[in-house]
């Protein structure tokens, strides 16, 4: 199996390689897009992340061995033009909108403690500013290292632990106001 970086650098005479990075990560990048946009546009939310980094291939740095952080850092960017965008339209009136109750992600809709714990983790993780958000989803979801987080998100890893930090504990603030924990210890 090649490394992220020999399939990318392939795909810059060949663009059909690039479709073995959409393979490899296409199930994680939509798993982290679905937890931030409503289901129904995440599909196409997250065709255009691939698409963006299909054009900027040429511009992955070919030392790094995995390409992951740098697709969610696309993502990061490309979920937050949608919710600017999102935004501006549902201000003027021309879309209603459902965005407080965003889907919840398939895999924790299997998991009993997840389902219940989950509209006071949506409340929370929603009360967070985005920077602080996105920092919390890309550790504790997609379990991504400080420097990946750093890579992804363009900032240096200083900032990423101080985002974290902040977003820990605002979030273990606002869920203990609410009296619910993402699980209960002795349901474990």
């Amino acid at each position: 199996m090649y490394s992220d970086s020999d399939v990318i650098a392939a795909s810059l005479d060949d663009p059909d390689r690039f479709g073995e990075i959409y393979d490899r990560y296409s199930r994680r990048v939509f798993g982290y897009v679905v937890r931030r946009i409503p289901r129904e546009d995440a599909a196409d939310i997250t065709g255009d992340i691939f698409l963006r980094a299909f054009r900027f291939r040429h511009k992955f740095d070919l030392k790094r061995s995995a390409a992951l952080p740098w697709l969610l850092g696309i993502a990061t960017n490309v979920i937050g033009e949608y919710l600017r965008k999102r935004t501006r339209r549902t201000r003027i009136g021309l879309r209603a909108d459902t965005f407080s109750n965003p889907p919840i992600d398939d895999i924790a809709t299997a998991r009993a403690d997840a389902a219940r714990a989950w509209p006071a983790l949506e409340a929370t993780l929603g009360r967070l500013k985005p920077r602080d958000r996105s920092v919390l989803i890309l550790f504790a979801i997609e379990d991504m290292s400080y420097q990946e987080i750093s890579d992804a998100l363009q900032v240096p890893v200083g900032t990423v632990r101080s985002r974290l930090h902040r977003a820990r504990t605002q979030a273990g603030e606002l869920l203990g106001a609410s009296g619910q924990t993402p699980y209960d210890e002795g349901q474990l």
